[in-house]
């Protein structure tokens, strides 16, 4: 009687994948096999162990788009995203800024630019000038300066503005995009599209808001000419007419936006 042989064949796979936060997965497939032969039969070790490979890597490849998917839908949860016919469309301020920058008290600065934002709509929509602001409001502002220096009472006496309509709601259904934004109107005459600031305006801000306008007035159905910054700390506006320079910037950072969270 002949003796048998037995082959053992293993072959396993893992990948390390970052979850944010500094954490990671790591997901771990193996599969073992046994075979025994009577004497004089032959297996074809390489295509056994192909196949083996195969099952593998095609479990660890799913676990992996599992995982990131599962990743990409957490951090969705915290993001401005409104949903059309199925369709899933990223407001443009979490398209320009999707990770919050961690600055102390932000949600105080958030106020801040809500009540001014406040002001701001009632002299579009009712043509006057109202710091209506409460006393526990401005008491909750005491950590981050108060409103000291800030004021809207320039745009009042300035005959370039002419607004026409605030809190304006846009969707862009070609770029796959939505938003609000301040008012529309004319500047010297021509379109414009306006935002209200009431944070610190340095390069980058600005470049930003910019990019933030430019993204509205290509969703709007007039051709704007001019994007207008209109600063609270300021006493004139922040005026560009390069509407498709800001435009393109724009369009950068809404295809790194859905490569990285897939909408």
């Amino acid at each position: 009687m002949g003796q048998s042989k037995t082959y053992e064949l293993n072959y396993g796979n893992k990948a390390t994948i970052n979850t944010g936060n500094y954490e990671n997965e790591s997901p771990m497939f193996n599969v073992k096999k046994i075979i025994t032969l009577d004497d004089g039969l032959e297996i074809d070790i390489a295509s056994e162990f192909k196949e083996m490979r195969f099952l593998v890597d095609n479990q660890l490849h799913k676990a992996i788009d599992e995982t990131k998917n599962r990743g990409k839908a957490k951090a969705l949860e915290g993001f401005r995203i409104k949903e059309i016919e199925g369709v899933q469309y990223p407001s443009v301020t979490t398209i320009i800024t999707p990770e919050m920058p961690e600055i102390p008290n932000l949600e105080l600065y958030g106020l801040r630019g809500n009540m001014w934002d406040r002001v701001f709509t009632r002299m579009v929509e009712e043509g006057k000038y109202e710091e209506d602001f409460t006393k526990e409001e401005l008491d909750q502002l005491v950590i981050i300066g108060g409103m000291k220096g800030h004021s809207l009472e320039w745009v009042v006496k300035n005959e370039d503005f002419d607004f026409r309509t605030a809190q304006v709601n846009i969707v862009n259904k070609k770029d796959i995009y939505c938003g609000r934004y301040d008012a529309d109107g004319f500047y010297k005459g021509d379109v414009a599209t306006f935002d209200c600031k009431s944070g610190t305006l340095n390069k980058s801000m600005i470049d930003k808001s910019f990019m933030q306008l430019a993204a509205y007035a290509k969703a709007r159905e007039e051709q704007s000419r001019y994007l207008v910054i209109i600063p609270t700390q300021k006493q004139e506006p922040i005026v560009s007419e390069e509407v498709d320079k800001y435009y393109a910037k724009f369009m950068k950072l809404r295809a790194e936006f859905k490569d990285k969270y897939g909408i």
